[in-house]
């Protein structure tokens, strides 16, 4: 099953939230938002796999407060489930 038609336009979103050396904290905000609806999203469409890598990249990315390498690297992985990179 290919992932919803929302997340896989959610992912360029978090693309360039990637590639941004010092993302500001709105592009943060928007980056989890996108990642909390991803997740609901896909458990709608009964991708659970999908859901969870979102759910993590969400609240790791709220924990942390900006990106390291495990929030990197867990958007890479929601990306990878949708279809991109």
């Amino acid at each position: 099953m290919t992932a919803p038609l929302s997340s896989r336009t959610g992912t360029a979103l978090l693309t360039r939230l990637l590639d941004d050396p010092a993302p500001a904290g709105e592009a943060l905000e928007e980056a989890q938002g996108e990642l909390h609806k991803i997740a609901g999203t896909a458990a709608m469409f009964g991708q659970a796999g999908l859901g969870g890598a979102a759910e993590a990249a969400e609240q790791a990315l709220r924990e942390r407060g900006g990106i390291d390498e495990t929030v990197a690297g867990r958007i890479r992985t929601v990306i990878g489930l949708c279809g991109g990179g």
